[in-house]
């Protein structure tokens, strides 16, 4: 049976799992801008307001004036659009005995999540805070990584952002520090992949993802770990507006494309740390 016979809305929803499955940055982020975003270019306008302020009030005394609170206005451009396309022989798929375009198109909504994921966590000089410098990040080991955590919870702590929710999103070898620190235990690996969270240390829920930004493409130097709010320092809106199946003219194939239209901002850049980190062995 061609695939054009497939409902379009099937294969969009299979894609769809594989994103919601993988990524672990837009798991973090506000998701509630994304609206109807049908093209590349589209913009997610995102409103704030300042906090009021508060005052004493004496019974009887205190005349109260309402305050004008000062509104800010910030963009999301949807500028990011991936797509994919892949056909399978007749030939093949009447030799085959598995389902072999549904785990091809699983396996583009995995490759599609970790795009974005990467996009995401690459924003982090859009972050207002910074533990450490791009041009002298920290040599992180298991002895010294424990006070690191504290110091960018202290400065947190500093500033007033709210203790809930707070997390860290770091790479792997930095996962690996907090367990020979002792800070975290050990999860099952499938835990680990299946959604990036690997437990609560020092205040923080820690996520792991090996798409943290790093300066070197053969090391772990200039590690930018992220962190902040969930559900505030993030904001991503995204959206899958076409997936298709079809019989190419020029072949005996079926085939199966997708585009993937999606972006993203630090949206609480004040709520939001940068923390510098290389990795350095262990003594």
């Amino acid at each position: 049976m061609a695939l054009d016979n497939f409902i379009p809305s099937i294969w969009s929803a299979r894609v769809q799992l594989g994103l919601e499955k993988n990524l672990v940055a837009v798991r973090l982020a506000n998701r509630s801008y994304e609206g109807e975003i049908r093209n590349a270019g589209d913009r997610v306008k995102v409103n704030s307001f300042a906090d009021p302020t508060i005052t004493a009030y004496t019974k009887n005394v205190t005349t109260l004036t309402p305050e004008i609170l000062a509104a800010a206005q910030r963009e999301i451009l949807i500028d990011r659009s991936y797509s994919f396309n892949f056909e399978i022989d007749d030939v093949d798929a009447a030799q085959m005995n598995v389902a072999l375009q549904s785990t091809v198109v699983q396996r583009a909504g995995y490759k599609l999540a970790d795009a974005a994921d990467a996009y995401i966590l690459g924003l982090y000089a859009q972050a207002g805070k910074a533990k450490n410098t791009a041009a002298a990040p920290k040599d992180l080991v298991s002895t010294n990584i424990e006070e690191e955590i504290l110091a960018i919870g202290e400065a947190m702590d500093v500033d007033g952002v709210e203790k809930p929710g707070r997390f860290l999103c770091v790479a792997p070898w930095v996962h690996t520090k907090m367990v020979l620190a002792g800070l975290t235990t050990k999860l099952q690996n499938d835990v680990i992949w299946e959604n990036g969270f690997v437990g609560r240390i020092l205040g923080f829920n820690v996520y792991v993802s090996a798409n943290v930004y790093k300066t070197s493409s053969t090391t772990w130097a200039g590690t930018a770990n992220l962190a902040g709010i969930e559900g505030e320092s993030l904001a991503y809106a995204e959206q899958i507006t076409s997936v298709f199946a079809y019989r190419p003219e020029n072949a005996f194939s079926d085939a199966v494309k997708g585009l993937h239209l999606y972006g993203a901002k630090i949206i609480r850049p004040d709520k939001t740390w940068v923390w510098y980190a290389d990795y350095t062995a262990e003594a």
